[in-house]
């Protein structure tokens, strides 16, 4: 178990179905809780999709939907450090710090995507404050 599991343990614990950290420098999945992960396939049209090339590009841009785990989230906010998505019931929740990348992913339904907020926003605040 890493030092990281925690973190997403602890969203886990909150509800959320999948959450991840990533590692900003080598793309790395450095924890995980369910299978949540940033990926690479094929789209139904054949086309090749790296899911990492949202995690790198300047959120500050007009892209307006992302892709993670396979399915595409209209982008309701985002800002230089953090993107927010929903697609029907599931919400997205992405934040860059200084070395890593946090994710998660809940079901408004069973969540609710204020409370999902509120609590990965309080994972974040906490790694930001350790100047991770």
């Amino acid at each position: 178990m890493s030092g990281w599991d925690a973190w997403t343990k602890n969203l886990a614990d909150a509800g959320f179905q999948g959450a991840c950290i990533v590692d900003r420098s080598s793309y790395a999945v450095l924890a995980q809780h369910g299978d949540h992960i940033p990926r690479g396939y094929k789209d139904e049209e054949g086309n090749d999709v790296n899911e990492n090339t949202y995690l790198a590009a300047n959120w500050d841009d007009q892209f307006t939907s992302c892709k993670f785990n396979q399915v595409r989230y209209m982008v309701v906010r985002k800002d230089s450090d953090r993107l927010i998505g929903k697609k029907g019931d599931l919400g997205l929740f992405m934040f860059k710090l200084n070395t890593i990348f946090l994710i998660g992913v809940c079901n408004n339904t069973k969540l609710g995507f204020e409370n999902g907020n509120l609590a990965i926003g309080n994972v974040f605040d906490k790694l930001k404050e350790a100047k991770v």
